[in-house]
């Protein structure tokens, strides 16, 4: 990912002691990584790193680069 301009992303593990550690980066893309957290945990997912990756394009997105990070981290855990 050499050309990328953001790799967001959010973690959940199950420490296995009935507590799970979560965690989230958003590289600059401020929020992205809290969009991509709510995904992991609305599916319930866990010992999961979910790295959303986003080149810019030349057209700013603005509040639809969240709607994007959303549906992509959605597309991701169609099948959990």
């Amino acid at each position: 990912f050499n050309k990328a301009t953001h790799n967001s992303y959010a973690y959940r593990l199950d420490l296995g002691n009935g507590t799970i550690e979560e965690g989230k980066n958003d590289d600059g893309e401020i929020g992205a990584g809290g969009c991509i957290l709510r995904e992991l945990k609305r599916k319930n997912v866990v010992n999961t790193i979910l790295v959303i990756t986003r080149y810019f394009g030349g057209i700013k997105l603005q509040a639809d680069r969240f709607k994007n990070v959303i549906i992509a981290s959605q597309m991701a855990l169609d099948d959990f």
